[in-house]
């Protein structure tokens, strides 16, 4: 191994340590603080303003967004995942996405290509362990089968990862699937990092095909990845700035979705 490579490992190895050792308490209270931040966020990608409507029920989802037409085929889709080994757990948050209208998908692994490929989950969606024993959506589930959701449709995709940094750098497991998502050009998706506010570090060795991230999620509140100076965007402040940089990331989004420059 190289010392970028190495570097790498041992970080991994830090901060994986660190997060399952946290107490059991203390990650539950982290972890409905980052749901609440990532609930508000998902409500203004959608064009409202927190704590007005429930959670991604905002008015003003722009016209050429996935999910803005009618009918139940075009619900935005929201990429999450199944927590393990100490991941921030954010299933207590499908519920509320169901109710408001998000159609929330997981991902499944193809360890042959090395790619992702997603899936919807409803209430009654069974899981089963995948290829690395992470709860994947059967597809051929003979009471509920989970529907496959194609990556251009994806609004927002929420990824863990072991370490980032507020610039958009994501560390994740060495796996290399979410860089060869996002390297994919149909899929245009805001993309969210979560993760603890211990696990943000003010750097981390970043290769050219690295894909950042735009927005950062951890208990202290959302960060705007794509700012020129580091500075945070947290939602228990009077969020104008976050509104902001949101409706920003929206325009972006629509001229992604239409193939306009950006």
């Amino acid at each position: 191994m190289d010392g970028r490579t190495d570097e790498k490992a041992a970080r991994r190895r830090q901060l994986l340590a660190w997060r399952e050792s946290l107490d059991e308490a203390e990650k539950a209270a982290r972890d409905e603080r980052i749901r609440r931040h990532l609930g508000g966020c998902l409500q203004r990608l959608r064009g409202g303003p927190a704590g007005e409507r429930p959670v991604g029920l905002p008015a003003g989802l722009p016209a050429d967004a996935p999910g803005s037409g009618s009918g139940s085929g075009t619900r935005p889709a929201v990429a999450l995942y199944y927590p393990v080994r100490g991941e921030v757990d954010l299933t207590p948050l499908w519920p509320q996405l169901w109710a408001a209208g998000w159609r929330v998908a997981l991902p499944c692994t193809r360890p042959a290509a090395r790619e992702l490929w997603f899936a919807e989950v409803g209430p009654a969606t069974c899981l089963a362990p995948g290829p690395y024993g992470i709860p994947e959506p059967v597809a051929d589930s003979p009471t509920a089968p989970a529907a496959a959701v194609a990556r251009r449709e994806l609004a927002v995709v929420v990824v863990p990862g072991l370490a980032f940094t507020r610039s958009g750098v994501r560390l994740g497991y060495g796996g290399g699937y979410y860089d060869r998502l996002f390297a994919d050009e149909s899929v245009t998706a805001v993309r969210i990092g979560v993760a603890y506010d211990r696990q943000v570090l003010d750097n981390l060795p970043a290769d050219p095909h690295d894909a950042r991230l735009h927005l950062l999620v951890t208990e202290a509140g959302v960060w705007d990845c794509r700012a020129a100076a580091d500075r945070g965007v947290c939602s228990g402040r009077a969020d104008g700035e976050a509104r902001k940089v949101l409706r920003t990331l929206r325009r972006l989004h629509c001229r992604r979705m239409t193939g306009q420059a950006e």
